[in-house]
């Protein structure tokens, strides 16, 4: 389902999407102007329900974190009020796309379907008996669709809030493929989280170390015990180390590659996160979950704002095994980099598979990371 309300769209934004917000102001309408509400609404299909003649069928994910629900149920309840033949399907684990393949069967004969009564012509009606169930589960009375508050203005979410008490020591394996510049580049990765101390304090130590062709790689980071604040990174590759320690107003340290050390010295007003797949293992991830927060890339020596929300949930098969996940997406800020978590939906959210793109001075490419073995207990 699209939006029916743009004036409902724009107002469930997350506050962190600001140039979204500015950009849809400029090309669509501006709702903090009488004017901007005035365009609003003469483009919102909810406001011209009445010319609606014909039936109409709603396909929604109950998770869409983009756009929401209450889009569809406006539609709706317009529809059923003027009296027009409704039909609504609602999947409760799904988001913006659906991702499930008896959802998407079940939409397929259900347009195929619908399209077939209204514009005459043939369809299959023989439908196997499991998306047929399915097909019902997904059916909404629409009598029971209530008009949403239109008034709600999203809180966003900002930095998120991270329970470190809730992680035990453990190990996990994982395959990597790096596909890159028509190459494909396999990788073992084993990742060990350890309970230990820094600068007299109790902390968590996340140590990744990954096997290549090229070589042996490590990666260790230590965070705060208690919200798995980023508190000292060390990264050791054939022919490169950094070590940065993460300060108050600043992140410090040093990078030696190719028998060159460089300094680094950058100042940060915002607050920082590390590790994101580890750290997420603290958060208190749900479906309608959203948060921002920066994190330092160590490439281009500065932080950058990430964007964090759960599109739904997926089932998922990695060497492991099969597993019920959060889909996790977490983009940058101007929309250049993504990368996508499946997590256990269980706490701690043990990271299961993740895709992530590249960064062009990496030569870009795509990077997918699946679960072998782990002794925690999941």
């Amino acid at each position: 389902m699209g939006p029916s309300n743009l004036l409902t769209l724009l107002n469930s934004l997350p506050p962190y999407w600001e140039p979204i917000k500015k950009m849809f102001y400029k090309r669509v309408g501006d709702p903090n102007t009488s004017q901007g509400r005035k365009q609003l609404k003469q483009q919102s299909p909810l406001f011209h329900a009445e010319n609606i003649d014909d039936p109409v069928l709603v396909i929604q994910g109950a998770n869409d974190p983009r756009v929401k629900k209450q889009e569809s149920d406006q539609i709706v309840v317009a529809g059923r009020e003027k009296g027009l033949d409704m039909s609504y399907l609602v999947a409760p684990n799904e988001g913006h796309g659906f991702r499930q393949q008896d959802n998407r069967l079940v939409v397929a004969v259900a347009i195929e379907k619908f399209l077939a009564e209204q514009l005459g012509g043939r369809y299959q009606k023989a439908v196997d008996p499991e998306i047929e169930e399915r097909w019902n589960e997904l059916k909404v009375d629409i009598d029971s669709v209530a008009m949403p508050d239109t008034s709600f203005v999203s809180q966003g979410a900002g930095f998120p809030h991270v329970n470190g008490s809730i992680l035990t020591s453990f190990t996990a394996s994982y395959e990597q493929l790096l596909e890159t510049q028509g190459r494909e580049i396999n990788m073992d990765v084993t990742r060990n989280v350890l309970e230990s101390k820094y600068k007299g304090n109790d902390v968590w130590l996340v140590i990744n170390k990954a096997q290549s062709p090229q070589g042996t790689s490590v990666d260790s980071f230590y965070l705060a015990a208690t919200d798995l604040a980023p508190l000292k990174h060390i990264v050791n590759q054939p022919r490169v180390r950094i070590e940065t320690q993460y300060n108050e107003n600043s992140v410090t340290g040093s990078m030696q590659m190719g028998g060159r050390e460089r300094e680094i010295n950058v100042d940060v007003s915002e607050k920082l996160l590390g590790s994101i797949d580890v750290t997420a293992m603290g958060m208190s991830l749900a479906t309608d979950y959203q948060a921002q927060f920066s994190m330092f890339n160590l490439l281009r020596q500065q932080a950058e704002k990430r964007i964090l929300s759960i599109n739904g949930t997926q089932t998922v098969t990695v060497p492991a095994g099969e597993f019920e996940c959060l889909v996790v997406e977490i983009d940058k800020e101007d929309g250049t980099e993504k990368q996508t978590l499946y997590v256990t939906k269980k706490e701690p959210h043990l990271l299961i598979k993740s895709t992530s793109q590249l960064p062009a001075m990496m030569g870009g490419g795509t990077a997918t990371t699946k679960l072998v073995e782990t002794d925690l207990e999941l």
